[in-house]
This record gives structure tokens, C-alpha cells and sequence, in this order.
């Protein structure tokens, strides 16, 4: 492992790894798949990622941020492939991050939900 890459050995959520499989370097020791749950997804932890579909792919992905328990998350396009629901799922846990003291900064051409953020238009 090159000491210099914290990950070297991690892959990403794709191809016949079952979304356990991929989430769970990202869970703490006896993690319980928590992320999953709050993501929805905890009823297909044993499926391959190559059978979820975008959104479910998209949910998997912010449920890696979930269980990294990093006070600050950089997200990219988190809205991509959501639908309603999950896009309100998605609003509701920025929302419960950003109380807790978290911070957020979230890149998007789609309009979310961020209640007292900081709008920087480039």
C-alpha cells in the first residue's frame, strides 16, 4: 500500500460487489449497515451494484458520506438520478448534518432545499 494514499485498497461501488460489500470499509467496526437504512437501501445490501439503478447507485454513494461521520461534506451533483423522495431524503439529512454543527458545501444546477445557506454563484 503506498503510504501516501489513505484508500489504496478501496474500490469503488460498481461492477459484482454486493452494496454491503462496497459500503462497509466506510462503517465503523460492527457497523449494522445504519447508512443503508437511512438511505433506504438496507433491503438490498446482498444485491450487486451493477443491478441498482441510478438512483439507487446515487443513494449508495451519500450513504458512504453517512457512515464516514466526516464533519464536512463536499458534494457533487447529490440531487443526479434522485427522485422526489429521495431528493427529500437527501435535503432532510444536509438539514440534520448542517444542525449538528456539520457543514455542507453542495455543487448543483438543480434546486435543493438549504434553508440559510450561503449562495455563491459562479
Amino acid at each position: 500500500m503506498n503510504p501516501g494514499l489513505a484508500f489504496d485498497a478501496v474500490t469503488c461501488l460498481r461492477g459484482g460487489r454486493i452494496l454491503f460489500e462496497g459500503l462497509s470499509f466506510a462503517l465503523a467496526p460492527g457497523g449494522d449497515g445504519l447508512a443503508l437504512e437511512a438511505v433506504g437501501l438496507a433491503d438490498l445490501a446482498d444485491v450487486p451494484v451493477r443491478l441498482l439503478s441510478t438512483g439507487q447507485r446515487r443513494r449508495a454513494g451519500f450513504a458512504r458520506v453517512l457512515a464516514s461521520g466526516a464533519p464536512i461534506w463536499l458534494l457533487d451533483e447529490p440531487g443526479n438520478g434522485l427522485d422526489t423522495v429521495s431528493l427529500a431524503m437527501l435535503e432532510a439529512r444536509i438539514a440534520a448534518h448542517r444542525a449538528g454543527g456539520g457543514i455542507v458545501l453542495v455543487a448543483t444546477h438543480q434546486p435543493i432545499a438549504l434553508p440559510d445557506a450561503q449562495e455563491i454563484a459562479l
